[in-house]
């Protein structure tokens, strides 16, 4: 009846139209056979969806089938001596470096004054080839890929070596002188809350957990997240600033003799008050007996770096130019209780003997003249505020660009 279109004046003409009787046997014809016609291609479009769907799968299936018959498999040949003919089982083992995996760590603080909970995890990933299903696993801080031959030194000798002259292009341009716990969870969080109980055991040269669960790791390079070990850790929190680099203050956590965890270089995620701070770094390979752990930012200390202007003005004396510097920081405590904070700033170094640079004022800092450093230590009362102010001067030969490094 869509297609089909009759003028009203073609009905009931006794010369070229037709009856009504005939128009409604045709539309009638059409109607049922349009139903046809639809039915059909809606059975042939699913069977068309079924067939292909079957391809699909077959095709899944000769994927499968040629990726194992592509896969290396090595061959194990065993010599084996005996006095008498007997049976015997043999068992065997290999060391692959188609498996590995990567420690991730949880920091997580209640607040500034209690332990931190530190949770050890295994990002596991294997590409073998065999699918590990429910096996006993282990992981080890050692790596058997590693060379293990001793260091030997070897006899060096200084000689002449050529010298180039390098001429340093001059600029005419200004120079700047810049230097949760777990009892806070309801009881459906409870349930899905698991704490590793797996053995620990250490080695002359390694640390081995020994996990008490079941792992299946599938052969596909996907890493999958292992619990190994929950530490309490006792620190000493104190707030870090570097006001001449970030305008942000930081929660320090100090861990002393933290060599007995035996930790792998890694990324930690940061709670802090069961919020989600940010990521760092656990940096293992230092030799220090004490390591700081970077809990965030913490907006409610403000802090502030800069230079008082009227100083600047150089001086000539005799053949030298004079150049006075003065640094004002100022920080504020919005919190309600008392913090420890420390603060480092520096001033430059002199590697010439015709360059001479004299700190004048350092506001009770202590400073390190190898270093150049200024470090400020200091409780910031609740509400309480601070300004710290140092000078310096620089003096070098009047009309000699200089550079600061």
């Amino acid at each position: 009846e869509k297609i089909l279109r009759i003028k009203p004046s073609e009905i009931n003409s006794n010369d070229k139209g037709i009856s009504v009787q005939d128009f409604k046997e045709y539309t009638t014809y059409y109607r049922d056979r349009s139903l046809e016609v639809k039915k059909k291609q809606f059975d042939l479009t699913n069977e068309s969806r079924a067939i292909n769907a079957e391809i699909a799968l077959l095709q899944g299936e000769l994927n499968t089938m040629s990726a194992k018959k592509s896969k290396q498999i090595g061959e194990v040949v065993f010599l084996v001596q005996s006095e008498v003919a007997r049976r015997c089982e043999l068992s065997f083992s290999y060391v692959s470096n188609q498996a590995g995996w990567i420690p991730v760590y949880d920091l997580k603080a209640k607040d500034a004054q209690s332990p931190i909970a530190l949770h050890l995890k295994a990002n596991v990933h294997q590409n073998t080839g065999i699918d590990w299903e429910k096996v006993k696993m282990t992981v080890s801080t050692g790596n058997p890929l590693l060379g293990n031959d001793r260091p030997i030194l070897r006899p060096k000798y200084v000689t002449f070596a050529a010298v180039a002259r390098i001429r340093a292009q001059e600029s005419t341009s200004n120079i700047a002188y810049d230097m949760k716990n777990k009892d806070e969870m309801n009881e459906e969080e409870k349930k899905m809350y698991y704490e590793p109980n797996n053995q620990v055991v250490d080695t002359e040269t390694t640390r081995e957990y020994n996990i008490s669960l079941l792992q299946t790791v599938p052969s596909s390079g996907l890493k999958r997240l292992v619990q190994l070990k929950k530490y309490d850790i006792e620190a000493e929190y104190r707030y870090h600033a570097v006001p001449k680099l970030s305008q942000g203050v930081f929660l320090l956590a100090e861990v002393a003799n933290w060599g007995q965890y035996n930790l792998l270089p890694g990324t930690a995620n940061i709670f802090f008050q069961n919020t989600y701070i940010g990521q760092s770094q656990i940096n293992s390979n230092i030799t220090a007996e004490k390591i700081l752990l970077s809990l965030g930012r913490d907006e409610s200390i403000k802090i502030a770096r800069e230079r008082t202007n009227y100083l600047e003005k150089t001086t000539f004396f005799g053949g030298n130019a004079i150049q006075n510097f003065e640094y004002t920081i100022t920080v504020r405590n919005t919190k309600s209780k008392s913090v420890k904070i420390e603060i480092l700033d520096q001033i430059p170094l002199s590697n010439h003997e015709d360059i001479k640079i004299e700190l004048r004022d350092y506001d009770k800092a202590v400073y390190d003249e190898k270093t150049g450093g200024l470090k400020w230590v200091f409780e910031l009362g609740a509400g309480a505020s601070e300004k710290l102010v140092f000078r310096y001067s620089q003096k070098a030969p009047k009309g000699m660009p200089l550079a600061l490094n």
